[in-house]
């Protein structure tokens, strides 16, 4: 092994084992898209939604509507769910619209 690529070093004489703050050059491997210093301008926030196989399809079925629609080859999920949030927020019938389906769903 190469002297110069050694990753821990055992003390000389002492028969210790290696620790890590004996390490060279080590790199902890993270997620290219992930910082370390806090929510930036921009910065987005990634999160889970798991769906069940009836509305996956509604899903894809909306998705292909709208990218014969708009013309598109691609349209991502991300898109539509922005898109969606976007328009309850800022038109009131449609935010009236998911409150009251919110509200049946809440009920039944």
């Amino acid at each position: 092994m190469n002297p110069s690529r050694r990753r821990f070093s055992v003390a000389a004489g002492t028969g210790t084992a290696p620790s890590a703050d004996d390490a060279i050059d080590v790199r902890t491997p993270r997620r290219q898209d992930a910082t370390t210093s806090g929510a930036t301008a921009g910065s987005r926030a990634a999160f889970t939604w798991r769906l069940t196989p009836d509305l996956s399809i509604l899903m894809d079925d909306m998705a292909l509507r709208l990218k014969r629609e708009l013309g598109r080859a691609k349209l991502d999920r991300a898109e539509m769910l922005t898109a969606l949030v976007r328009l309850a927020a800022d038109n009131p019938a449609v935010f009236g619209a998911l409150v009251a389906t919110l509200q049946d769903n809440q009920t039944s």
